[in-house]
């Protein structure tokens, strides 16, 4: 079975050049849809500004290193989930369109058509959670004694939590200490307004110039960052859409496990009934998580599973929340 992105005049396999799985798999029943009101994300926010994280912020602190530049974080590492290349192909038309549109990336002079192209991979990726997980780019963290106060370009939020938080900049060689500390300021402002929620799963963060890609993850129990992966894409425009394959992977994989760490929350906290359905909702994403983690030794098997693990991940049931004790913190 092969895939092929056609476009006038031209074809482009998404197999490499010994058609194996290398871009699809790196080297080494339903869920909730009706989401109740209260489980949106919390109110709107202020437009205090305050100064810019320093690494001065984080040094020798929650298991960080004393110098930015020794890089000796602690390593969490998710595993990955194997999307389906008929997952894949839509993303790369996608993503070619786009850069028929704003440009190839190393063509783009401005940060506004790279704002473009983030929401719209984003979106794709979130769309299978249907509802469930929502991105609301380009705000504030609610005032914390934390929040540098600047826009975060996407807070992604699993059943009302803050647990993914992505920022984009200019350049990420550049001023790489300042801006992956102001990463983690947000990151642990997300985390201790979820905390005092009484929710305490772990925050996970992207920071990216769309040429590398860089996951961390903060755990609010442990009280210590974590380094997860790093991705280097670039060069003509085929080979830099092969490249984000991988991407796709990290990305849904970090979205399926802050997932599975909200409904985890809401299970430990007992905040909805066992009969509300969240240990089936529960259950359900554990079991995609297995299927899209297990590696396959040929591309139908991963089309097969891939597609298996999706279905799960995309089946409808209704969520009956107690309203009263989901209420939110104005």
């Amino acid at each position: 079975m092969a895939y092929h992105v056609a476009f006038p005049g031209e074809s482009f396999s998404l197999l490499n050049e010994d058609n194996n799985l290398s871009e699809f798999q790196d080297k080494d029943k339903e869920v909730i849809t009706d989401v109740p009101t209260q489980l949106q994300p919390y109110p709107g926010t202020s437009d205090r500004q305050l100064k810019r994280a320093g690494w001065d912020d984080f040094s020798g602190k929650y298991g960080l290193p004393k110098a930015f530049l020794l890089k000796l974080f602690p390593q969490h590492s998710l595993l990955t989930c194997y999307l389906p290349p008929s997952f894949h192909v839509p993303i790369f038309e996608a993503l070619w369109r786009a850069a028929d549109v704003y440009l190839d990336r190393a063509c783009q002079r401005r940060t506004a058509p790279r704002v473009h192209v983030l929401a719209l991979y984003l979106s794709l990726l979130i769309a299978p959670f249907r509802g469930r997980i929502i991105d609301q780019p380009k705000e504030p963290l609610p005032e914390t004694d934390d929040t540098t106060g600047q826009d975060v370009k996407h807070q992604v939020f699993a059943l009302g939590s803050a647990l993914f938080i992505v920022i984009e900049v200019e350049l990420l060689a550049l001023n790489e200490e300042e801006n992956v500390a102001d990463l983690f300021m947000e990151m642990l402002s997300a985390a201790t307004i979820n905390q005092e929620r009484k929710l305490h799963a772990r925050v996970h963060g992207l920071i990216t110039d769309q040429s590398r890609f860089t996951f961390y993850s903060y755990d609010p129990l442990q009280e210590r960052f974590f380094f997860d992966e790093n991705f280097f894409t670039g060069g003509p425009r085929e080979r830099h859409l092969t490249l984000m394959i991988p991407v796709s992977n990290k990305i849904f994989s970090v979205l399926l496990a802050i997932y599975i760490g909200a409904l985890k929350d809401l299970v430990a906290e007992r905040r909805m009934a066992v009969e509300d359905g969240v240990r089936e909702a529960l259950a359900f994403a554990r079991e995609a998580q297995t299927i899209l983690t297990s590696r396959a030794d040929d591309l139908a098997a991963l089309e097969m599973r891939g597609a298996q693990g999706l279905e799960i991940t995309e089946k409808r049931f209704v969520l009956h929340c107690r309203l009263s004790v989901l209420k939110q913190p104005v």
